[in-house]
């Protein structure tokens, strides 16, 4: 077999591997936010900016602000304020005088999601290095 073969070989693997964690994923979230994958995406995007960059010393979340949010998901601001007030009144996420930040790992439910989404990385992480794909 040559190389481009084998490159050609680990691409599909990998490209299906990735594939079928993105559609895992996306029935989870379908689950968790009753159907709303946009909504599910504004939560993900939340999630990961507050927790990307150091906060303040007394919080471990940056907030953000809707405007930012719809900027990085490249929506109408007004659809994902809208997201913003439907997670906020399920008390999936909160409102800082900077910004909301996600409700992380602040009860059973989200820490079991958080438990979910880390045995799905894993998952992830073993079926591309079982087909020879590593970081």
């Amino acid at each position: 077999m040559s190389i481009a073969s084998d490159e050609s070989s680990l691409s599909r693997a990998g490209v299906r591997i990735a594939a079928d964690f993105l559609l895992r994923w996306s029935v989870a979230a379908l689950e968790r936010h009753q159907g709303d994958l946009l909504e599910a995406i504004v939560f993900a995007c939340l999630a990961a900016e507050n927790l990307r960059y150091p906060a303040e010393a007394n919080s471990s979340l940056q907030p953000l602000t809707v405007k930012q949010i719809a900027a990085s998901l490249q929506q109408p601001y007004e659809t994902v304020r809208r997201r913003f007030i439907a997670l906020h009144a399920q008390g999936s996420i909160r409102r800082t005088k900077d910004g909301y930040v996600a409700c992380l790992l602040e009860n059973s439910d989200s820490e079991e999601d958080a438990r979910d989404q880390l045995r799905q990385v894993r998952r992830l992480v073993r079926e591309l290095a079982a087909v020879g794909i590593r970081a």
